[in-house]
C-alpha cells in the first residue's frame, strides 16, 4: 500500500504556521493521530512539522508556503510510494530555492532538479551507484529527495513518532463542508 501524504517543516512556530494555512487546532493528543493532519515540534531538531494525509496539500497552497518563508527557512516533502513518486523542496524569502522530484514512472534514474540543492551531488552518486550494483535493482533513487531534506531536519516519513519525538500533537480541525444547497448556491 505505501504512504500518500506531504510534509512540511520550518523553523517556525507551530501558531505561526497553522496562521499562513489559516487553520486551527482541534485538539492537543501526546500520541500521533491516525489519519488526520497534525503540527508538532520535532525534539531532535527543533523544526515545526506540519502533516498532512494530503500529499497535494502544500501543493495546492504554494502562497502559504511562500508567505511562511518569509520569516523562516520551509522544506516540503510529497510522498506517493504507491506510484514510486517523491519530490523535496526549500523555500525562503518568498521563493522556491530548490526541489528535487522522483518519479519511477519515467525511469528507475528520473531525477528533476531545479536550483542548486546543497549535497545533492554526493546523494544522487551514492544513490546511483547502488542502483547500478545491484543485479535486481530497486528504486535506489526514491531516497535522493526525501534525504535531501531529513539531512536538515532529522525526519523521514516513516519514521514513527511518538511523544519521546514531538513536544504534542496538535490535530487540526476538518473544514466543515457546505450542505448540498449551500454547494448550489455558492455558499456554506
Amino acid at each position: 500500500m505505501g504512504f500518500r501524504i506531504s510534509y512540511l517543516a520550518t523553523t517556525a512556530a507551530p501558531d505561526a504556521v497553522a496562521s499562513a494555512f489559516g487553520i486551527e487546532f482541534e485538539r492537543k493528543d501526546r500520541e500521533a493521530p491516525e489519519r488526520r493532519d497534525w503540527i508538532g515540534v520535532l525534539k531532535s531538531s527543533g523544526w515545526t512539522l506540519f502533516w498532512s494525509e494530503n500529499e497535494e496539500f502544500f501543493a495546492g497552497n504554494p502562497k502559504a508556503v511562500a508567505t511562511l518563508s518569509n520569516n523562516a527557512p520551509v522544506y516540503v516533502c510529497r510522498v506517493n510510494e504507491t506510484v514510486m513518486y517523491c519530490s523535496s523542496e526549500f523555500w525562503r524569502s518568498g521563493d522556491l530555492d530548490w526541489k528535487v522530484e522522483h518519479d519511477a514512472d519515467q525511469d528507475l534514474e528520473h531525477l528533476e532538479v531545479r536550483g542548486t540543492p546543497p549535497g545533492f551531488k554526493a546523494e544522487r552518486d551514492a544513490r546511483l551507484a547502488e542502483l547500478r550494483a545491484d543485479p535486481d535493482p530497486c528504486d535506489y533513487i526514491f531516497e535522493v529527495p526525501l534525504n535531501l531534506a531529513a539531512q536538515v531536519i532529522k525526519f523521514r516519513h516513516e519514521d514513527a513518532l511518538g511523544q519521546d519525538e514531538v513536544d504534542e500533537f496538535r490535530v487540526i480541525q476538518k473544514p466543515s463542508l457546505p450542505s448540498f444547497l449551500g454547494r448550489l448556491f455558492g455558499r456554506r
